[in-house]
Order: C-alpha cells, then sequence, then structure tokens
C-alpha cells in the first residue's frame, strides 16, 4: 500500500476521470470501489484527491409551460456551456436516463461524449482512499476484481441479453477484468505496471 502512485510532486489535487455507463451506474449503487490504470509517465494519484467523473452527457434547456407549469421543450446547448448559465442549463446523463437508448428525434437530443464534460456539469466526485502499485495490471486479486465492478457489469450483460438471450457462464472476476483492462488500454497493459485505486463517494448529486 501507498500514499500515492506516479511521477510528480507528492500533494493532493483534485483532477477528471472518465467512466462508461455500466461503470457509472456500479459507483452510484455502491458496487464499484476501485479503478485500475496504468501507471504513466506525468500523472500521479495521491490519497486524497478528488477525481471528478467524466460520463456521457449532455446540457439542456426545459421551457416551462406557464398554464401547467410543467416542461413542455427540451433545447440541447449548440455549444458546450462554460457554467450552467444561472440554471439556465442542466446536465443530464446517459447512465442513468430513461430514455438513453431512445432515438434522438425522440429523446430531443443527442449526447456528447464523457471526454467532453466540464467541471461544472459532473454529478460524482470521489475521494481517494487507498493505492496499490501493482507491477503487472494481471496481478489483481478476485477481491479487487470484484471491486471494480464485476456485479454491476453481469447485470448489464444480463439486461442486454434479455429473458431469451444466451446468456452462458458468468466469467471469473480476475478473468472479465483482464478482458475488460485489455479491450480499453491494449493486451500488453496487462503486463505493465499499474495502480490500484480505491475510493469512496464524495459527493453525487441528484441522479438525472
Amino acid at each position: 500500500r501507498r500514499d500515492s502512485c506516479g511521477e510528480g510532486a507528492e500533494q493532493v489535487s483534485e483532477r477528471p476521470i472518465l467512466f462508461n455507463g455500466t461503470m457509472v451506474r456500479a459507483i452510484l449503487s455502491g458496487d464499484k470501489t476501485q479503478t485500475m490504470r496504468p501507471l504513466r509517465k506525468g500523472i500521479r494519484y495521491s490519497v486524497g484527491d478528488i477525481l471528478w467523473v467524466r460520463e456521457t452527457w449532455q446540457a439542456i434547456h426545459v421551457s416551462i409551460d406557464p398554464e401547467t407549469g410543467y416542461g413542455d421543450d427540451i433545447t440541447a446547448a449548440p455549444f458546450i456551456p462554460r457554467d450552467h448559465g444561472d440554471g439556465h442549463w442542466a446536465a443530464v446523463y446517459a447512465a442513468t436516463d430513461p430514455a438513453a437508448q431512445d432515438h434522438p428525434d425522440d429523446r430531443g437530443f443527442a449526447w456528447r461524449p464523457s471526454i467532453h464534460m466540464p467541471r461544472w456539469a459532473s454529478r460524482i466526485l470521489l475521494r481517494v482512499v487507498e493505492i496499490e502499485c501493482l507491477d503487472h495490471a494481471r496481478d489483481i486479486t478476485e477481491t479487487q476484481a470484484i471491486a471494480e465492478g464485476y456485479q454491476s457489469a453481469w447485470i448489464d450483460r444480463l439486461k442486454e441479453a434479455g429473458a431469451d438471450g444466451p446468456l452462458g457462464t458468468p466469467p471469473k472476476p480476475v478473468d472479465w477484468f483482464c478482458d475488460l483492462y485489455a479491450q480499453i488500454y491494449g493486451r500488453e497493459a496487462l503486463d505493465q505496471p499499474a495502480c490500484a485505486i480505491r475510493f469512496v463517494k464524495h459527493r453525487t448529486k441528484e441522479q438525472k
């Protein structure tokens, strides 16, 4: 166990971190409490760091009907707002939006990639509580693999397959993690140094 991992000055900082929809749901449910990241030059994680989550999103404005008091028109921002505009813009999130899979014309807007999310729109803040540096990412333990969101990932797969879908046998947690890690960073990254970053939810906005 270490207080920091990576290169650079050892100090607490705030930095963005990207997660896909499955991992966002796993964080919100409490199923995901760790993320493994490659140990790369110029990037350092320290205990106490605040990580603000970037996820698939959109900034929208909802016009309110003065007679009913209900929203009657949704307009997506034509650009990425610098802030919420004194409440004019609201962030919505694909990971938990019931209409996430609807056609953009039916939903009223298209999604923006997570990489384009500004700080003000982030609804999830994570606080780093423990860091472990591994010589190889594939050295992850079963307990750590489960903490990566294994349960939520399998639940998502069940939902995608449907009641009559071919589910097969659930993969072992470590095998599942190694496949996922290789998909993101490449198969060779499994044999390279990595940081196991454990976190707790520091704050989350109301889910939308």
